[in-house]
Parts: structure tokens; sequence; C-alpha cells
């Protein structure tokens, strides 16, 4: 038996942009709980850009309309049953939200979230992406100085987030083998919030998952100089 239910809401609405969230939950041997949020105004550009990349996140293989959300989710949802429903245990969840993180004048932010549960799998991923409002362009490193320009910055805000020195955040990079005196940038793609820049690292992406995952920050106040001419147009 397959039971679902849908809870439809705006979230934000101006002159050039309309947000939309549709949640549809379905429960056949796995739990499924589907969230999108979609695109919507007189900015085309902007608008397809913001839905093409929600569709990317959740695997990019939908060809349908992408401002049809109840669509979209219908086609992953089943393709995640044929995939997932062969291999479930008595409990298994299958869990894909979007959701708008922040929202500027100059530009608006959404994060995802997945997260699928069963007896002999657990997978987590995470992506973000800050979308300039005037033309759809999105927030990348190209905007940031080089990480070797940046490792000050990288350490001080790893270890800032950990709680414990800079000594110990080397000492934990060394202890995998990697060069302690360099932090990467995170796999995960840059984004603003309220707070600042978000680089937010991902489990054993710099070193041991026992040592946690850490996330830097970077107020704003502190990150107009760093940015790039390009990069300072998604401030105010």
């Amino acid at each position: 038996m397959v039971a679902d239910s849908t809870v439809e809401e705006p979230i934000e609405e101006d002159s050039e942009l309309i947000l939309d969230s549709l949640t549809v939950k379905k429960k056949t041997r796995y739990e499924y709980t589907t969230t999108v949020v979609f695109a919507k105004g007189a900015n085309t550009t902007l608008v397809n850009s913001i839905n093409e990349w929600v569709n990317e996140v959740f695997g990019g293989t939908y060809r349908g309309d992408v401002t049809d959300a109840k669509a979209m989710i219908a086609y992953y949802q089943r393709r995640w049953m044929k995939e997932e429903e062969p291999d479930a245990a008595d409990y298994a969840s299958n869990v894909h939200k979007v959701w708008v993180e922040y929202e500027t004048p100059q530009f608006v932010t959404l994060r995802f979230m997945s997260d699928v549960i069963s007896i002999n799998r657990g997978d987590f991923e995470a992506h973000a992406a800050t979308f300039r409002k005037k033309d759809g362009r999105k927030f990348d490193y190209t905007m940031l100085p080089k990480e070797y320009k940046m490792q000050s910055i990288l350490l001080k805000g790893v270890s800032k987030s950990l709680e414990t020195s800079s000594d110990e955040i080397k000492f934990y990079i060394e202890e995998e083998g990697k060069d302690p005196n360099f932090i990467p940038y995170p796999e995960m793609e840059p984004f603003l919030s309220k707070k600042g820049l978000i680089l937010s690292y991902q489990s054993h992406e710099l070193f041991h998952a026992r040592y946690g995952t850490p996330t830097v920050v970077v107020p704003y106040s502190q990150l107009k100089s760093l940015l790039n001419t390009t990069g300072r147009t998604y401030l105010p």
C-alpha cells in the first residue's frame, strides 16, 4: 500500500522572484519525505538557474518542466523506489530536502541535504548555492583568494569551529598522512548566509570523523576585502 501527502507553502515573494516550497510524503517499504523549493517570476534567467540547480542536486535525470515541482518529485520518488525497495529493511527512510537558507536584495541562498538510511546503507549528502538575483549567477570559489592565501583564515576557522587549538588541528590532519600546513577549501560549494561566508567540510574531508566536521564562518566585515570585483556584487 502506498500512502502520500502533499504540503505546498509560499516562502518569499517580491516583484522579481517567487519561491514556493512543496513537500510530498510517501510510505511504502521506505518512508519518503521530499521537499523542493521552486522558483517563479519575471526574471527567467534567475528562475531557470534555481530550478535547474534543484534538479541537479536531486540527480539531474528529470527531463520534464523544472517549474513543475509535483512532477519532479513524483519522478524522483519513483526512481528511488525502483532502486531502493528491493534492498529495503523493515524500516528505511529516504529524506531529500531543499530549503531557503538566506535572502537579501542582492542574492538568495538555497541548501540541500539527503539522508537515506536502511539496514545496509547510510548515505548523507549536502550542497548549497548562492544565486545573484540580477542574473542567476552562482557564487563560487573563483571569487575568493587562492587557497594558499587563505591558510590563516581557514586554520583559525576550523580551530574555532571545533573549539580546539591550531596545533591540534594540524595534528589531526597530519595523522591522516596529509600536509598539516595546508588546508584546502571544502568540496562543498561556498555559500553566503546571515553570518557571512560559509565553508562547510564533510565527514573525513580533512581528518577522521571522530574529531568532528568543521564549518568555517568568515563574517561580512572581513569578507569584503577578500572578494574580487565579481564577488563584491553579492554584497549590499
